[in-house]
């Protein structure tokens, strides 16, 4: 499949965009374009998923205009920060064809089941116990008593105690 950025590109250049799980297997340094729905948006970071993985676009600046559902053909150099994949130096753009947009879509699983291929995947965990809570980071516990912390979590109107049970639905992340 080929994308020709209309900002990022100057040419009329076709570029192969690589499934995540391809961006993740490549070599490090490596620049790769990929497509992705946003499962997450923190500052200069962006996380993306597909079917095969998910992926950190990390930013030179903060971008604006992405909310979390948005599709987007990410590119940049393929490194690894505190265990986190990323594309650095990434620039995007934001897919408007509503044919070519991918859906966010939650994977059920839980706590113990998590894997660093779980990395910027947005999952969906039931029946957590709240082991503790500080601002906006909550520790959680399952009844295999796996442990997870929930970092800067939206609550809205929301309050959460020690004790509460609730699910989680989110993006994981690692550092």
């Amino acid at each position: 499949q080929f994308w020709a950025f209309e900002e990022e590109v100057e040419d009329d250049t076709q570029v192969t965009i690589s499934t995540i799980a391809e961006a993740l297997a490549g070599e490090t340094g490596s620049n790769f374009y990929v497509k992705g729905v946003v499962t997450l948006l923190d500052g200069k970071n962006i996380y993306i998923q597909d079917e095969t993985g998910g992926i950190d676009l990390y930013f030179s600046a903060a971008p604006s205009g992405l909310s979390l559902g948005d599709t987007v053909i990410g590119n940049g150099n393929l490194s690894i920060y505190n265990g986190l994949p990323q594309l650095g130096a990434a620039k995007y753009d934001l897919v408007e064809d509503e044919e070519e947009k991918l859906t966010l879509t939650a994977k059920e699983t839980t706590i113990g089941a998590l894997t660093q291929a779980d990395i910027c995947v947005y999952v969906n965990i039931k029946d957590l116990e709240v082991t503790g809570v500080s601002g906006t980071t909550i520790d959680v516990k399952d009844s295999e008593e796996n442990t997870i912390q929930i970092y800067k979590a939206v609550l809205g109107e929301q309050t959460v105690a020690v004790g509460d049970s609730i699910d989680f639905t989110g993006a994981v992340g690692y550092y």
